[in-house]
């Protein structure tokens, strides 16, 4: 699974929005799994924090196609497996490569609570000092 992550993440980062759509043909290469990682892989590699950059608009990122046999299995495995994966590691890297003073405590406790949002079983609090020490 890795591999396949691997491989479509350097495909899209070498594509670059510039060089136009890319496409991956993942024929053959066992279950439906394979394919759900390379998307996992293509929207790893496509992440860019932009938050602060200013001048040109950043351009749209180009299609991605995998060419699968199985489509609906692999949308299926992408869905139930490869979203979260994306979502959370996009969120990630976003709150590491906020600045320092701008990521206080109180901010990332605000996105954690704000990004988990209407997920059964889950509340984000913040420890003070105190409550670290018990």
């Amino acid at each position: 699974a890795r591999r396949a992550q691997d491989l479509a993440g350097a495909a899209m980062q070498a594509a670059g929005a510039e060089e136009g759509p890319v496409s991956l043909v993942a024929t053959g290469l066992g279950d439906a799994s394979v394919a759900a990682q390379l998307g996992v892989g293509a929207a790893l590699g496509g992440y860019s924090f932009d938050r602060y950059k200013t001048g040109e608009a950043k351009p749209a990122p180009q299609p991605f196609t995998i060419v699968t046999q199985d489509v609906a299995g692999a949308e299926a495995r992408h869905r139930a497996e490869g979203q979260a994966l994306i979502e959370a590691m996009d969120w990630t890297r976003d709150i590491i490569t906020e600045p320092s003073n701008v990521k206080y405590p109180e901010v990332v406790v605000a996105r954690a609570s704000e990004a988990l949002r209407g997920v059964a079983g889950v509340r984000v609090s913040a420890l003070d000092v105190p409550a670290m020490e018990r």
